[in-house]
C-alpha cells in the first residue's frame, strides 16, 4: 500500500497493489531473463537456421524454374529441381574451395617456413631489409612480430588442433545449412499452406500480397549479395593472376 499527500486539499490517497500483480510481474521478470539466456545459448542454432531459411529463399525461384522444365514424369517435381540446384550449389562451392585451399596451404606453410630467415634479416640493419626497417622505425613491430612467431612455434601442436576443430565446426556448420536449406525447399509449399489455413478467409487477399512482397524483398537482397559477391570475385581474380604470374614465390599474408 502506498499513500501520497496531496499538500493543497490535505488528502490522502491509499495505492493498494495487489500480492498477485507483484507476482505476476516477477514471473514476468524471470521468464524474460530465461529466454534471453536461452536465445544466447541457442544462438548459433538460430544463425544457421535464418541462414538457411534466406538460402532457400534465394533458391526458390531456381528451383521452381527447373522444376517446372523438367522433362516426362519428373516435371514439377520438386525433389528433383532441388537436387539439380542444390549439384550445382555443391560444384559450384567445391571449385571455389578447390581454387582457393590449395594455394592458401602451400603460401602459409612457405611463410612459415621463411619466417624465422625473414625476421632475421629485418634484424640485421646491414640488409636491404634491415635498412627499410631503420629508416621507418619499424623496429618495435619486428620485435613483436618476432615474439608472436616465437610463441606460435612453442605452440605449433595446440595451434594445428585449434585450426582442424575450426575447420571440422565449419564443414559441419555448412552441412546443416545444406540439410537445412534443402528440406525447406521441399517442405516450403506445404508450410506455405499450412500457415495460409490458419489465417481467416477474408484475409487471405491481404496476406497473399503481404507475403509476395516480404518475398520479392528478401529475395532481392539475398541476390544483391550474390551479384556483388560475384562483381567483386571477378575484379579481384584479374590481380591475382596478374600477381601469381609475375610473383610465383609471392608471400601472401593474410
Amino acid at each position: 500500500m502506498f499513500k501520497f499527500l496531496n499538500k493543497s486539499k490535505s488528502e490522502t490517497v491509499n495505492l493498494n497493489i495487489p500480492s498477485r500483480v507483484v507476482i505476476r510481474v516477477v514471473v514476468l521478470v524471470i521468464l524474460a531473463f530465461t529466454a534471453l539466456a536461452a536465445l544466447r545459448q541457442a544462438q548459433h542454432a538460430l544463425r544457421l537456421i535464418f541462414t538457411s531459411f534466406f538460402l532457400a529463399l534465394a533458391l526458390n525461384a531456381p528451383v521452381h524454374w527447373i522444376a517446372q522444365h523438367l522433362p516426362g514424369k519428373r516435371r514439377g517435381s520438386r525433389v528433383a529441381g532441388t537436387a539439380i540446384s542444390f549439384l550445382v550449389v555443391i560444384a559450384l562451392l567445391s571449385g571455389f574451395l578447390l581454387s582457393v585451399v590449395p594455394p592458401l596451404v602451400r603460401q602459409t606453410t612457405s611463410f612459415i617456413t621463411n619466417a624465422p630467415a625473414l625476421i632475421q634479416e629485418a634484424q640485421n640493419p646491414n640488409s636491404t631489409l634491415g635498412r627499410y626497417v631503420d629508416k621507418y622505425n619499424l623496429q618495435d613491430q619486428v620485435d613483436k612480430l618476432s615474439s608472436q612467431v616465437k610463441d606460435r612455434a612453442g605452440d605449433i601442436g595446440g595451434t594445428a588442433i585449434t585450426s582442424v576443430t575450426k575447420f571440422l565446426g565449419s564443414v559441419f556448420a555448412v552441412l546443416t545449412i545444406l540439410v537445412l536449406t534443402f528440406m525447406m525447399l521441399i517442405e516450403g509449399p506445404a508450410w506455405i499452406r499450412l500457415f495460409r489455413d490458419l489465417i481467416p478467409d477474408d484475409h487471405h487477399a491481404r496476406a497473399d500480397r503481404l507475403a509476395r512482397d516480404m518475398y520479392g524483398v528478401v529475395k532481392g537482397y539475398v541476390n544483391g549479395q550474390v551479384v556483388l559477391a560475384v562483381i567483386a570475385s571477378c575484379m579481384l581474380l584479374p590481380g591475382l593472376l596478374l600477381l601469381h604470374i609475375s610473383y610465383p614465390a609471392a608471400l601472401v599474408v593474410v
